[in-house]
């Protein structure tokens, strides 16, 4: 009920038809400072400038959009885009994932992993893993277990994934000593996932835990009957991995701390709330949590307010 009043109270968002090859319209990642998320050149850990976050302040490292595919009509998707600081055919080393925050606490209630392997996409899927029993606030204190595939997300094709150079003839990366870029390109990683498939993987995989004495207790449930719709709200930390269970390549937003116990809003890792579309939640948040939350303990809801964001988000036409 709730989330058809609200849709009656302000109006559904205009959301147009995406591509994962489109070039404009992405909505840049800000963080919970209010200040656009950039990524300090080859700070990646183990060598691999193909899993290496790259963005300044004029070129986004990190952005999202919102939309009924040009390849499926029916159906709402949300898109994620990356930029790299190398563009490698035969793809990366390890995975990309993103750490989900669904109450806007700081603590990831999900993770969610692109494994791809290059330009092809012959090997890309989106999987899914349960956070693991403790704060999951911070790189060193966030765990999780084995990953699930859920059905449809097997294989991405050309309209789910993109891997290809970045052709705006901006060259982010570290440069030799007589001024050229190490890197000859760098590259985007492009993909886009419906709203029906990440609200059956939050419902079936998602967890939020409560500190009870010294150990944290998984509140069953929270998420069964959580819904993805314009309003949902939503925080992201991204990071790169040649393991499956750990942050051991590069954290989106700051340089190493891959083993740090501070935390991602702290360091600026983490993204402000945002809409499926990119478009920051208006305070106070709580009221369009609600909206993408249904049965779901109020505690979780009514989550601190964060201070304001600039909504002058960059677009990847810079």
């Amino acid at each position: 009920m709730a989330v058809a009043v609200l849709g009656l109270t302000m109006g559904a968002p205009f959301l147009r038809a995406i591509s994962v090859t489109d070039t404009t319209g992405w909505n840049a990642w800000y963080n919970q400072q209010g200040t656009l998320i950039t990524d300090p050149f080859s700070d990646q850990q183990t060598g691999q400038p193909a899993d290496d976050f790259v963005g300044t302040t004029t070129t986004a490292a990190f952005q999202q959009k919102a939309g009924f595919l040009d390849s499926d009509p029916t159906n709402q998707y949300i898109a994620f885009r990356a930029r790299f600081g190398e563009y490698n055919p035969s793809g990366n080393g390890g995975n990309f994932s993103l750490g989900i925050d669904l109450t806007g606490e700081g603590k990831v209630n999900l993770v969610m992993r692109l494994n791809y392997k290059g330009t092809t996409g012959a090997n890309t899927s989106i999987d899914f893993a349960k956070p693991g029993t403790g704060a999951n606030d911070a790189p060193s204190t966030t765990s999780w277990g084995s990953f699930n595939t859920p059905g449809g997300l097997g294989t991405l094709n050309s309209n789910t994934y993109s891997y290809t150079a970045v052709t705006d003839g901006i060259n982010i990366g570290p440069v030799r000593n007589n001024g050229n870029p190490i890197y000859s390109a760098n590259a985007w990683i492009t993909f886009a996932i419906s709203y029906a498939n990440l609200e059956s993987a939050i419902r079936s995989y998602a967890a939020y835990y409560v500190l009870n004495g010294a150990t944290y207790t998984e509140t069953a449930g929270y998420f069964s009957n959580y819904s993805v719709n314009d309003y949902s709200g939503m925080s992201f930390v991204a990071f790169t991995s040649t393991q499956s269970n750990a942050i051991n390549q590069d954290l989106l937003g700051t340089s190493g701390n891959t083993n740090s116990s501070t935390t991602f809003a702290s360091l600026g890792a983490g993204s402000t709330f945002l809409r499926p579309g990119g478009s920051p939640v208006p305070e106070p948040a709580a009221f369009f949590q609600m909206a993408g939350m249904l049965g779901v303990g109020f505690a979780g809801v009514f989550f601190k307010r964060r201070r304001g964001v600039r909504r002058d988000a960059v677009q990847a036409a810079l």
